[in-house]
């Protein structure tokens, strides 16, 4: 704790900004392995719905524009 303490906001903020991004990572091979035939577009909304529910994501794909 001592040592988080002494770190400028900054220095914390990029420490959390570093987990932050193993965090998705991990998430991302997490999925990858438990679904190893889904598409990236699969693997997205796969991501989404974990992260933020059925609701939003069925909203996110009603309202998304479509990549062909």
């Amino acid at each position: 704790m001592r040592a988080l303490a002494a770190m400028t906001p900054a220095q914390r903020l990029a420490m959390w900004e570093q987990l932050n991004d193993q965090l998705e990572q991990m998430e991302v091979h997490a999925v990858s392995r438990q679904h190893p035939t889904f598409s990236e577009h699969e693997l997205q909304v796969e991501l989404i719905r974990r992260r933020h529910g059925e609701a939003l994501t069925h909203a996110w794909l009603t309202n998304a524009p479509r990549v062909t």
